[in-house]
This record gives C-alpha cells, sequence and structure tokens, in this order.
C-alpha cells in the first residue's frame, strides 16, 4: 500500500531537479554572456584608442608640431587602421 505523502515526496524530487537545472543553467548562461560582452568591450576599446590618436593627431597639427602633408600622412594610416587594413 503506498504511503499518503510518498506521491509528495516525489513531485519534490522532481521540482529539486528542475530547480537545480535552472541553477545551472543560468549560471553557464551568465558565464557565456559575460564572455561575449567582454569581447564587445574590447572592440570598443580599441575604437576609442583609435579616436583619442585622431584627436592627439589633430591637437598636434592644431599646435603646429606638424605640417599638414605629415598631418594628412599620419590621418590616412589612423583612418586604414580603424577600417581594419594595413597601409
Amino acid at each position: 500500500m503506498m504511503d499518503c505523502c510518498g506521491g509528495g515526496m516525489m513531485a519534490s524530487m522532481w521540482l529539486m531537479g528542475f530547480l537545480w537545472l535552472v541553477i545551472v543553467g543560468g549560471g553557464v548562461g551568465l558565464i557565456v554572456w559575460a564572455i561575449l560582452r567582454g569581447r564587445s568591450g574590447d572592440r570598443h576599446g580599441s575604437r576609442a584608442a583609435e579616436d583619442g590618436a585622431l584627436i592627439a593627431l589633430r591637437n598636434r597639427f592644431a599646435n603646429g608640431e606638424i605640417d599638414e602633408a605629415e598631418y594628412r600622412e599620419r590621418r590616412e594610416i589612423l583612418m586604414a587602421k580603424d577600417a581594419g587594413h594595413t597601409p
């Protein structure tokens, strides 16, 4: 004869198994999300460095430290790096 609580015990075990699955799956999902977010952050970080280089170049030109020919040459090099091309 089956105990009155036997069905409830089985349901609790299924529920605990399901909860563990959700916790582990959520943890794996969180790790994957963090890795992917880190990769996109690297791309934006390098983009910010390139923008900073262009700003510094403009400032040097504006301050008279370099002439127009040198400014244009260096700007083209930086723009080619930004577009993913090597000069």
